[in-house]
């Protein structure tokens, strides 16, 4: 093990890694092999390789070693699946490590990560009880909390499948309850114009040219309406979770590093 540690020490985290993996072939430890496969989670992280670290911490024994130990590793776990972007595992291993938690110091890292997994999960108001009991912890100011979680008050997210619904039943109504007034109106008048003109030209007795330049024309712009209003929604819904995760994350992490 010296020999990885040295290298990792030097940030030689390629060459490591392979040191640490001749030690989990070697070895008949459980006690052992969680070590090493930790330390290379370590250097999989230093490098950035998130999925690749997930993978090593899969292999993890989470049943060896003392509570304290398997809490350590859940924790870690919990980390790489969330910088993974594998939330729903990241939670599960959290909920495993409070179970048997012990060590009030570790309780603290895990409602970190917690409250960060839970926004991620769009579980805000799971996320907010959670703060709540890490400022408690820290001794924080609980007003914080209600001022970042203030959003909720204010409605949440929009749904897609009703913004489809609104463009069906009238053009450019999707996009008005997804926020974009203005596309709104241009999807009106995109579908309303050429329908409009062809039923002149029908009127006329130009049936042709008013089903082709018309008709024809204004149902293209009606069904990428539709579309359109559902991929505003979806680009609405995602800057709102970006700001508000965001605002809360960066805070924890400020507040982090100020102890």
């Amino acid at each position: 093990m010296k020999l990885a540690d040295s290298l990792y020490a030097i940030k030689e985290f390629q060459q490591a890694q392979i040191e640490y993996e001749k030690i989990i072939y070697r070895s008949g430890n459980p006690d052992t092999i969680n070590q090493a496969l930790l330390k290379k989670i370590y250097c999989q992280k230093q490098q950035g390789n998130y999925s690749e670290a997930k993978q090593t911490a899969e292999r993890l024994n989470f049943f060896s070693g003392s509570p304290e130990v398997q809490n350590q590793l859940r924790y870690e776990a919990a980390v790489v699946n969330y910088l993974a972007s594998d939330y729903s595992l990241a939670y599960n291993h959290i909920l495993h490590a409070k179970n048997q938690l012990k060590d009030s110091s570790l309780l603290e890292q895990l409602l970190f990560i917690e409250i960060l997994v839970l926004n991620d999960l769009l579980e805000w108001e799971k996320a907010r009880e959670v703060f709540r009991e890490y400022q408690k912890l820290r001794g924080g100011e609980l007003e914080v909390v209600d001022e970042l979680y203030g959003f909720l008050k204010k409605g949440k997210l929009k749904s897609k499948k009703k913004a489809e619904w609104l463009s069906v039943f009238v053009p450019g109504s999707g996009q008005v309850y997804a926020g974009y007034f203005a596309q709104g109106i241009i999807s009106f008048v995109l579908v309303f114009t050429p329908v409009g003109l062809g039923l002149l030209y029908m009127s006329k007795g130009y049936y042709i040219t008013g089903i082709l330049s018309g008709l024809m024309v204004g149902q293209m712009f009606y069904f990428g309406g539709v579309v359109h209003s559902k991929n505003l929604t979806e680009k609405r819904n995602n800057a709102f979770i970006q700001k508000h995760n965001s605002r809360i994350k960066n805070y924890l992490v400020d507040s982090r590093k100020q102890g």
